[in-house]
């Protein structure tokens, strides 16, 4: 392409893997030190990466093609920030256990609730609201 330096396939490539390097080195991290310096080379990286749509903007080149090298690199980073929240806080397994834990401890606890609705003569109000809250951890 007119324009484009003649190393800028090579550039951009080295952005793209040192970037996803740099995000699998934040998430086997050990330390958090390790993480925040990783996350600042990730971050970098991305920056690099934009630097580069950009330059594609800058020498004509047709807007599908610019607008997908976009839409890839704002995936990517919002792919890494869920990794991030997994890696960060929970694993899927502890996730699962808690709805589990929600689903049939949540209705058990307020089940005097439900009992006193019916009690007090809404026992139809009480089934749907019974109902209503189990389908919510679902």
């Amino acid at each position: 392409q007119p324009g484009l330096p003649a190393d800028f396939l090579d550039c951009s490539r080295l952005a793209v893997v040192c970037c996803y390097q740099e995000m699998r080195a934040y998430l086997m991290a050990d330390s958090e030190v390790a993480k925040v310096r990783n996350l600042w080379k990730v971050y970098d990286y991305v920056a690099e990466i934009a630097f580069i749509s950009d330059a594609l903007r800058l020498c004509n080149l047709s807007p599908p093609l610019i607008t997908r090298a976009i839409h890839d690199l704002r995936e990517s980073v919002t792919c890494f920030e869920g990794l991030r929240v997994y890696g960060d806080y929970r694993t899927p397994a502890n996730i699962r256990a808690f709805i589990r834990l929600c689903v049939y401890g949540v209705p058990l606890i307020m089940c005097p609730q439900f009992a006193t609705l019916d009690e007090i003569g809404f026992p139809l109000f009480s089934f749907v609201v019974a109902t209503f809250v189990a389908l919510l951890f679902l």
